[in-house]
């Protein structure tokens, strides 16, 4: 079972890889932004309601409850800043390639179970939300132009950071 989890973690962290160096996008503009925040917010729901199903850990299920109801919340809130200052998200090839990387992660772990699952879930998302940080203080932030998507996207870097560090001491627990 060992070599197993070690192959699995060392596919995982090679189809994921690509993801963690492609995804920002430099200079984006409001719409790109806009795109890139929906991409990632979906994809991270998407993960989460996959370790409900797959995880029998609770702490597990807390972290993927969080992770459902603060990405949800913050699709929300983008879509009316979006609307309201008529910015239009913008498919672009970055947010093609988040997508893209978000499915790939699910097909890698959906047949994953137990304590697996667990450990590779949790080395995602401190990956992802290492990766969604670096993003949003090297160019999302910086980048946008509109002061309430830029106020929004601080207050999501705020966010991501404690995800980060409920994720790590997740991962401290799985050990």
């Amino acid at each position: 079972m060992k070599f197993k989890t070690t192959f699995a973690a060392a596919l995982f962290l090679m189809a994921t890889s690509s993801f963690a160096t492609s995804v920002a996008a430099h200079n984006p503009n409001d719409s790109q932004i806009t795109r890139l925040m929906e991409r990632t917010n979906d994809g991270e729901v998407k993960l989460a309601n996959l370790a409900k199903k797959n995880s029998k850990n609770s702490e597990i299920h807390a972290f993927a409850d969080h992770m459902i109801k603060d990405h949800t919340d913050n699709n929300a809130v983008a879509k009316k800043i979006a609307e309201k200052n008529k910015i239009a998200p913008e498919e672009n090839n970055r947010s093609k390639e988040m997508k893209n990387a978000g499915d790939q992660a699910f097909i890698k772990l959906k047949d994953l179970k137990g304590k697996e699952f667990d450990v590779m879930y949790i080395r995602n998302q401190i990956e992802t939300h290492q990766k969604v940080l670096q993003d949003l203080d090297s160019d999302l932030i910086p980048s946008a132009k509109n002061t309430e998507l830029k106020a929004m996207l601080q207050e999501t870097r705020a966010k991501v950071a404690q995800h980060l560090e409920h994720a790590k001491k997740i991962q401290d627990s799985l050990h």
